[in-house]
């Protein structure tokens, strides 16, 4: 996979905000996502201060294992790991670039 596209992530995650409240448009943008970006998102669309995790992955089992590591998880900030592949949190209020460590 190239490089990661902060940007669009961005404008992917409020295009999703924008959508949440609608299954069908919902459920058609995860398949997008899912088909051209290899992209698993978690979360729960019902919530209002739900979280939306998005991890660029080739494999499932390493995808957990970031998830129990990375403590950026449990606070909401984005981290970086020098390692591939990139792990992205992304709150509803998507943290700022000076926020990614």
């Amino acid at each position: 996979m190239g490089p990661v596209d902060y940007n669009s992530l961005h404008h992917a995650m409020v295009f999703f905000e924008r959508l949440k409240e609608n299954d069908k448009r919902r459920e058609a943008f995860y398949s997008c996502l899912e088909q051209r970006g290899k992209v698993c998102l978690r979360g729960n669309a019902q919530n209002n201060a739900c979280e939306f995790i998005l991890f660029f992955v080739s494999d499932h089992s390493e995808l957990w294992e970031l998830i129990e590591q990375d403590p950026g998880i449990q606070s909401g900030y984005c981290r970086l790991t020098d390692a591939y592949p990139v792990l992205l949190t992304a709150t509803r209020q998507t943290a700022s670039p000076s926020a990614i460590k």
